[in-house]
């Protein structure tokens, strides 16, 4: 079986089906087989699997191309980006060549012959020697830098601008922060700088004044609120949610279509007794 025991992560993604004159005959077809197949399935793993195939084979009766999943590439980089991104990185090699040079005692003569070409390049009346010129790259680069940065934090505002007015879920997920991302944090307070801080704060005993105005009111507006109800998600709610779902719509992560008939029914049959790690990947 091709796709026997792969994970479910690094199959093929599926399309959405193309309809046409004879997609009703080949999704009728698939389901007959199906029928019969899933009757001897003994696992969650492999209904997955025969769902899957089944779902694969019906786009490629179909006549649709199946593109394999590629590595999801860095975003491109703006021209204005590059080309600032490309002048702050000559800024900074020369910057290093020209201070090994001016700090080393017996620069070799390749250090040297770049140094001085970089010299003679920004050399002018203002700056003749060495360490002006050093000076003077230094303060292009963070100029640079500067800008690079503005220029970043204006583009990442209209960016996400447009993702808010557009698709507010993918901005929600870029504002996340990943725990590698996350700041690291501080060591935590003694048990004698606690007590130090909050201690003259709570040791003063006082009194607040209970039939304030606004304390009566906030009681009577409480009295009013209904105790919320605990709302219990069955397993027959949940099979209900599933059975009203659209068949062959576009796949999840785990790249299965949803499918009607004995197959859906024997999916929320079995998926509430099986315990599947991949399953639980969100």
């Amino acid at each position: 079986m091709l796709y026997g025991g792969m994970d479910p992560s690094a199959r093929q993604r599926i399309p959405r089906l193309r309809v046409n004159g004879g997609t009703r005959n080949i999704v009728s077809l698939i389901n007959e087989i199906l029928e019969e197949k899933v009757r001897l399935v003994p696992s969650i793993t492999e209904l997955h699997e025969l769902v899957y195939i089944g779902a694969i084979t019906a786009v490629k009766a179909n006549g649709q191309r199946i593109v394999a999943s590629a590595m999801r590439k860095s975003p491109q980089r703006p021209p204005w980006e590059e080309r600032l991104c490309r002048k702050v990185d000559e800024l900074r090699k020369e910057i290093g060549r020209l201070s090994s040079f001016l700090t080393s005692a017996n620069p070799s003569g390749r250090i040297r012959s770049a140094a001085e070409s970089i010299i003679r390049t920004y050399e002018n009346p203002e700056n003749t020697t060495g360490h002006e010129v050093l000076d003077l790259l230094k303060q292009r680069l963070m100029v640079l830098s500067c800008r690079l940065r503005r220029y970043r934090q204006s583009n990442m505002r209209r960016e996400q601008a447009h993702l808010f007015r557009t698709n507010q879920k993918e901005l929600y997920k870029q504002l996340q922060v990943s725990p590698q991302q996350q700041p690291q944090a501080n060591a935590s307070p003694t048990s004698e700088e606690v007590l130090g801080y909050w201690g003259p704060l709570w040791s003063c005993s006082s009194q607040h004044n209970s039939g304030e105005r606004w304390i009566r009111e906030e009681r009577k507006r409480v009295d009013r609120v209904q105790t919320m109800v605990d709302n219990l998600i069955t397993l027959e709610d949940v099979q209900e949610a599933i059975r009203k779902t659209h068949n062959w719509r576009a796949p999840g992560i785990d790249g299965a279509v949803e499918l009607s008939g004995e197959i859906s029914e024997k999916k929320r049959t079995v998926l509430f007794h099986a315990e599947v790690r991949w399953l639980l990947r969100g």
